[in-house]
């Protein structure tokens, strides 16, 4: 939206592995965008978009959105979380959640690297699937997701104190 703004994390990728960025990211459109970084310095930057199911297919051909997304998006009977219609990972229709394990792992991030602001901004302009609840007020109402550690199957890639 014209004229709204939001704190993010800066980091530069060195030319060589911006590829290997681009393959891990793929599910996004990488959009270059005019930062202001807390030094007052302006830079230019790649964001990772929100993009539609279709531009994905489209990038990544239906074969390999199937492998990658689509066979975990397909609805087939029997998985703890249906979805009856075609495999999509974009144009979704009502409620949908953040992973519990992931979204205490982002907010534990920001809050042990960012600093109080940072925090306040993600907890605050992080908006859910409504478009109204933030991420402050979705916690507050599952207050587990903070206060229950990653399982032991994810050891290292969560490993943030609370």
């Amino acid at each position: 939206h014209q004229g709204a703004s939001f704190a993010a994390c800066y980091f530069e990728v060195p030319l060589a592995e911006f590829s290997a960025l681009q393959e891990r990211e793929d599910m996004y459109e990488l959009v270059t965008a005019d930062a202001v970084l807390s030094n007052g310095q302006r830079c230019q930057g790649y964001i990772c978009c929100r993009t539609t199911d279709e531009k994905l297919r489209s990038k990544l051909g239906p074969q390999v959105f199937h492998v990658k997304y689509g066979r975990h998006f397909n609805g087939t009977p029997g998985e703890p979380y249906p979805i009856p219609r075609p495999p999509q990972v974009w144009s979704w229709e009502g409620p949908i959640f953040p992973a519990r394990i992931y979204t205490r792992h982002c907010v534990l991030a920001i809050r042990n690297q960012a600093g109080e602001a940072a925090e306040n901004a993600f907890l605050d302009d992080t908006l859910l699937w409504d478009w109204t609840t933030t991420l402050r007020a979705y916690l507050a109402a599952n207050p587990l997701i903070m206060a229950t550690p990653p399982p032991p199957s994810h050891p290292d890639a969560y490993c943030f104190n609370g």
